[in-house]
């Protein structure tokens, strides 16, 4: 697995951002929170330490956010108004405004939450303009907190212009960023119609909702990356159907080999003791097991004094885990012979080749999500001109992928070799042979012009 950090207050120090992109080269920041001038400043000061870091911009979605400026508690059976624009005035009832007007309801729900389904509220009246609800806990409401109610939908008009004007803001502030977080995706429209707006960005859909979970296989297909948002998701089709609910969109992103990120509550446990609680260590096994592609920290990193032993940590066990998976795997033999290679190869490769590492040489990368699809094997080397396949697969567990301006056809071998002799000992790190696929422009029904197993006495 990899790790996408999210920068916010306590890890935007240049010093910070250094010992992150040590470790990890996904970075996220939260178009919620700070101004635009904040972003603009960031992203230029992260893109400058590492220019080729992977930005995800999240953008404001179209749920409703408290606006309250300051803590606010709220007793046990306390009546709350919930209004957008309009404030209600009845007697001494405490009002919160939204940030976005309330949802669209198909059934009439009995609850709603706030932050992350942390805080009930049993409704009592509910309208387009407010909702009163009776809180059923004693809590202290921070500011801008989210507010959801389950089975709500949102409207794909308003989605649209908000998305729009804040892309724009952030085009005009120049911010750098090279992927676009959509909340609340609910159907392929939306991703389609961004995505032909912003060729050269990575889109990454955000499945928050029972219609996002409704139309996943048409989301994913015209998706880059898919992020499972816990957090909204649970709130808005009740916790006890989260856990089914992401199996079954990582099981749908495999079967499309769509690269899959999972965020919310990864490791809060670590941001207030020094290790991992039971629970998020077999959360985080879990999610490996199941092959999620990249495990996503948000306040984690972003407000918490611990951030920085809180990505070390998971760096670590995700290494650790990734040792003992091997430890239990086929191991190759340090040396094949040529012969025995080739029949191998054509008859079993995933049986028999599984664990060497996989490099292609891809001019264009057009076939390579259906080769990657195809194939059980998890070590794959891509050499690509192709800058937007490049981004995408960076998000990518089964990938190491490079970037190069231009192939040189006039030497080709001697240009090939050169570019695995610059990666040469993370390709046999574990392993004294690798499998060399090069493609330029296959023949019809053909994948690969050329396959050669390569030894690291090669390249000495």
């Amino acid at each position: 697995m990899k790790i996408l950090v999210t920068i916010g207050p306590v890890s935007e120090r240049e010093s910070s951002l250094k010992k992150i992109l040590n470790i990890t080269n996904l970075l996220r920041v939260n178009g919620s929170h700070n101004s635009l001038i904040w972003h603009k400043n960031i992203t230029t000061k992260i893109k400058k330490i590492s220019p080729n870091c992977k930005i995800l911009l999240d953008i404001p979605g179209v749920k409703p956010r408290t606006m309250n400026k300051k803590d606010l508690f709220i007793e046990k059976n306390e009546k709350i108004f919930f209004s957008y624009k309009k404030k209600i005035f009845k007697g001494n009832i405490k009002n919160v405004h939204l940030s976005n007007p309330i949802p669209q309801l198909k059934n009439k729900n009995r609850y709603l939450s706030i932050s992350d389904g942390l805080y009930l509220f049993k409704i009592i009246k509910i309208s387009k303009e407010y909702i009163q609800a009776v809180s059923l806990q004693s809590f202290t409401l921070k500011p801008f907190k989210g507010l959801n109610i389950p089975g709500s939908t949102y409207s794909e008009i308003l989605q649209k212009k908000k998305y729009l004007d804040f892309l724009k803001k952030s085009n005009n502030k120049k911010i750098l960023f090279d992927a676009i977080g959509l909340s609340f995706v609910q159907n392929q429209n939306l991703v389609k119609y961004i995505k032909n707006k912003f060729k050269d960005k990575i889109i990454i859909s955000k499945i928050e909702n029972i219609l996002g979970l409704k139309n996943i296989d048409s989301i994913i297909k015209y998706s880059d990356v898919i992020m499972i948002d816990r957090g909204d998701l649970g709130a808005e089709i009740k916790s006890e159907n989260l856990y089914s609910a992401i199996d079954l969109v990582i099981e749908r992103c495999k079967k499309q080999n769509t690269p899959v990120i999972v965020a919310t509550e990864n490791l809060n446990s670590m941001m207030r003791d020094t290790e991992a609680s039971k629970s998020d260590i077999v959360n985080i096994s879990h999610l490996g097991s199941l092959n999620v592609d990249t495990i996503m920290l948000s306040d984690e990193t972003a407000i918490s004094k611990n951030y920085f032993k809180i990505i070390k940590w998971l760096d670590s066990f995700i290494n650790k885990t990734k040792q003992l998976e091997n430890d239990k795997k086929y191991k190759s033999e340090n040396t094949i012979n040529h012969k025995e290679f080739l029949f191998k190869f054509y008859n079993n490769l995933n049986k028999n080749f599984k664990d060497l590492p996989l490099i292609l040489f891809t001019k264009k990368g057009y076939f390579l999500k259906d080769y990657l699809n195809s194939s059980s094997n998890k070590n794959f080397f891509i050499f690509t001109t192709n800058k937007m396949i490049e981004k995408i697969y960076s998000f990518s567990n089964k990938t190491k992928i490079f970037y190069i301006k231009k192939f040189n056809n006039k030497r080709l071998n001697f240009f090939i070799y050169n570019e695995l002799r610059k990666v040469k000992d993370e390709i046999f790190k574990k392993n004294k042979s690798a499998i060399l696929i090069y493609t330029n422009y296959p023949r019809k029904g053909s994948k690969a012009n050329n396959i050669t197993l390569l030894n690291k006495d090669d390249f000495k």
